[in-house]
């Protein structure tokens, strides 16, 4: 992992892992997983707000299309998200 503080409260983080599951105990496949992902986070009132981009690729077929068949070796993910303090 890779956090960065920026002015004003910001931040922003890069984060990789690769996972190799040899004989497709953990994800029903035996593949090569890793993962990408890129975080911005800024503050929002009494909340801090996250918004992420992640990239996961296999070496073989393992994600859905969008007709659900497992034909596709990556897939990108994107999300918000908002944690409160209290």
């Amino acid at each position: 992992y890779y956090r960065r503080a920026l002015p004003e409260d910001r931040a922003i983080a890069l984060r990789y892992s690769y996972f190799d599951d040899k004989d497709g105990f953990r994800t029903g496949a035996a593949q090569k997983l890793s993962e990408f992902t890129i975080t911005y986070e800024y503050p929002l009132g009494s909340s801090v707000s996250r918004f992420e981009v992640r990239l996961d690729r296999s070496n073989r077929p393992f994600f859905l299309n969008d007709v659900g068949a497992a034909t596709k070796k990556e897939q990108v993910t994107v999300v918000y998200s908002q944690v409160y303090r209290f």
